[in-house]
């Protein structure tokens, strides 16, 4: 049960527990991958409250996923406080 980072976007693999999957449906933005047969969240400013809730069920959370959702959770908040959220780039995980 571990949460890693993967360029963009947190990586979250675990093996199949039925009552891990309702934790890992329940995240904004999560989408599971057949290819890589794993479960994908966005970094982006929700992504602190969802990295908690998988610790919180007993997920090993690695170190550079605390910096990055530090760092996109600052980022986008600038960009909200800033009022130029309208006029920002969409940047997607997918």
């Amino acid at each position: 049960m571990n949460v890693k980072l993967e360029k963009n976007r947190i990586k979250i693999t675990f093996k199949s527990q039925p009552r891990l999957f309702p934790v890992v449906r329940s995240l904004p933005g999560s989408m599971f991958s057949r290819e890589s047969m794993c479960w994908y969240i966005p970094l982006d400013v929700l992504a602190a409250s969802s990295v908690a809730h998988l610790a919180a069920n007993g997920f090993t959370v690695e170190p550079e996923v605390h910096a990055a959702v530090e760092v996109a959770e600052q980022r986008d908040m600038a960009i909200i406080a800033s009022g130029e959220a309208q006029n920002a780039p969409f940047l997607s995980s997918l």
